[in-house]
């Protein structure tokens, strides 16, 4: 396969990272964070996610990683988990935006639904 930049990329070739598999990356990690705290059910039948104190730092600690991953304030992080630096500063802007545009629509829909 040959990319936009005329670089070539094999199926089973070496990974090498790119703003495309990171972007995927990330917003599936964030989709799945989504998910789980969405369908957390807590009472009646286990402990409300803000009195679960592990849970909920979890939680937080996670979408905080997230965040410094999409907003490149991380690099050494981003580095061992071979992601990619945002190409431009509004890309990253834009990014960010989609990223917290789809918790908050996902926190609005679970608030509407129970």
């Amino acid at each position: 396969f040959a990319t936009r930049s005329g670089a070539t990329c094999a199926p089973d070739g070496a990974f090498a990272p790119s703003p495309l598999n990171t972007v995927v990356f990330l917003l599936t990690t964030l989709v799945q964070l989504n998910t789980f705290a969405a369908n957390y059910v807590g009472e009646p039948f286990t402990e409300a996610l803000l009195d679960h104190k592990a849970l909920a730092g979890l939680l937080a600690a996670s979408y905080a990683v997230l965040l410094a991953l999409a907003a490149d304030v991380a690099p050494p992080l981003a580095t061992w988990l071979r992601l990619a630096a945002s190409p431009s500063p509004a890309f990253r802007t834009t990014f960010l935006g989609v990223m917290a545009a789809d918790t908050l629509a996902v926190a609005a829909v679970a608030g509407i639904v129970r």
